[in-house]
């Protein structure tokens, strides 16, 4: 193989892992915030995040949306939920677009379940509806992560997704990852990679490891904190996405940069300096 077609494969296969890593955030979410007690969080801590256009341009204001799971991409499929942001609050499915970018809580509250987060758990893959002003866009076929799955009861989510448990998630993570691009939506869909010591998906014959965890501290006067990863990676690491881990608060911002990787730690960027913060983070490497 050449250096610049290794080149290549390189950049394709860490954009297509960034994309893996941020819907592992999106998705797992709930149970990276809220995994401190078994069981699903009193508190909504599931979302869903997106890029909103019309015409070309991003979006700013408000926009009705819901958002819908099914078990299959026909039309007989059965609706597993229907998430309405908001629902208690302002207008019903009401959502804040700012710069075309939108996130909001998902979950379906019935007699005390959150028909969501089931469903979620129950079916190892699910189809995505988003719903704008009343239009319905094509079904994203998503895929559950096995680790988040297993993180969901621990005590702590960092003792849940790395040293054995991390290692043992990657070797079954089976996670649909793609895009749609249309003259007013970008949303996940696409193929299926599965990444494992016998799977394709490797640089130059390494499995890929994916770390994951929720931790918390200070920012310092530029809004960065070190993230220290409880195992060192061996090789290189390819990837980082952070999210802001306490929904709750919007101090320490909804976009979280990660930055300066190294094999042992990296920096997480808040727009919040001297803050106290909780942050997310799904980090793919060898």
């Amino acid at each position: 193989m050449q250096p610049d077609d290794l080149f290549r494969r390189q950049k394709r296969l860490e954009r297509a892992l960034l994309g893996l890593a941020t819907l592992v955030l999106v998705l797992g979410g709930y149970v990276l915030h809220g995994a401190r007690a078994e069981g699903i969080p009193s508190a909504p801590s599931m979302y869903y995040s997106g890029t909103l256009e019309e015409g070309g341009v991003a979006v700013q204001g408000q926009r009705q949306m819901s958002l819908r799971l099914f078990d299959g991409p026909s039309e007989d499929a059965e609706k597993l939920c229907e998430s309405i942001p908001n629902a208690t609050g302002g207008a019903p499915g009401e959502v804040t677009v700012n710069g075309g970018r939108f996130r909001f809580e998902v979950q379906q509250v019935q007699d005390g379940v959150d028909l969501c987060a089931k469903a979620v758990r129950e079916h190892p893959e699910l189809y995505a509806e988003l719903v704008v002003n009343g239009e319905p866009f094509a079904r994203s076929r998503i895929g559950v992560v096995p680790f988040a799955i297993e993180a969901e009861h621990a005590v702590y989510a960092e003792h849940a997704v790395h040293a054995e448990h991390a290692d043992s998630a990657a070797n079954g993570l089976d996670t649909r990852i793609s895009k749609i691009e249309s003259s007013l939506l970008r949303a996940p869909t696409g193929t299926v990679d599965v990444i494992g010591p016998n799977s394709p998906v490797s640089v130059d014959g390494h499995p890929l490891r994916v770390v994951a965890a929720s931790v918390a501290g200070t920012t310092n006067a530029n809004g960065d904190l070190q993230i220290n990863f409880p195992t060192a990676f061996g090789g290189r690491v390819l990837a980082v996405v952070v999210s802001n881990g306490d929904a709750s608060s919007a101090v320490c911002g909804s976009t979280i940069g990660a930055y300066a990787y190294t094999n042992t730690s990296f920096l997480a960027r808040s727009p919040a300096a001297n803050a106290s913060c909780r942050f997310n983070y799904v980090a793919i490497g060898w």
